[in-house]
């Protein structure tokens, strides 16, 4: 007679996957034994799911070693929307990983927005000192909706009690 899933326990085959936007954003690591039933959870319940353009899987014969494969992607590889797996620092950021000047509750303050992805990927390369332009270029934002992703990040930053960064303009008197 075969061995059955459950008996297998550890030894239960698991994918490490790994999921891309268009821009080849690195969105989110994670693991799973059955990536169908996995990416329909996600696709139900995770707002930034319709972002998701690429995905890549590794087979692992251990879930123990996906899982370990797992952590450590996370925390070389610093994808935008994992939580679990994060260093202790801070509201789960690692200090060390962020530039000079720039705190995790600024990072966190930002998240907390509503925005779209575009002008929350603006704002947080703005943060660490990206010049506008050049961070618009980072993001792909083509010439034509650049105005629109620079006016709905001021929209999202004008309704906060207060910017988390100082912007690159001095507003005039």
């Amino acid at each position: 007679m075969g061995t059955s899933i459950l008996e297998l326990g550890d030894e239960t085959p698991t994918s490490l996957y790994r999921l891309y936007d268009a821009s080849d954003l690195l969105l989110y690591i994670g693991i799973s034994d059955d990536l169908k039933v996995r990416f329909a959870t996600h696709a139900s319940l995770k707002p930034w799911w319709p972002e998701v353009a690429r995905k890549t899987v590794e087979l692992h014969a251990k879930r123990t070693d996906a899982a370990d494969a797992e952590l450590k992607a996370i925390r070389s590889e610093h994808p935008l929307h994992n939580i679990a797996g994060r260093s202790s620092g801070p509201f789960g950021i690692d200090p060390g990983d962020l530039p000079r000047g720039v705190r995790a509750e600024d990072i966190v303050d930002l998240a907390m927005l509503k925005m779209s992805p575009q002008a929350l990927r603006l704002a947080l390369l703005e943060l660490v000192g990206i010049p506008t332009g050049a961070a618009l270029d980072m993001i792909g934002c083509p010439r034509t909706n650049k105005y629109r992703v620079i006016n709905q990040r001021e929209a999202a930053l004008g309704s906060s009690r207060h910017r988390p960064y100082k912007s690159a303009k001095p507003k005039a008197a």
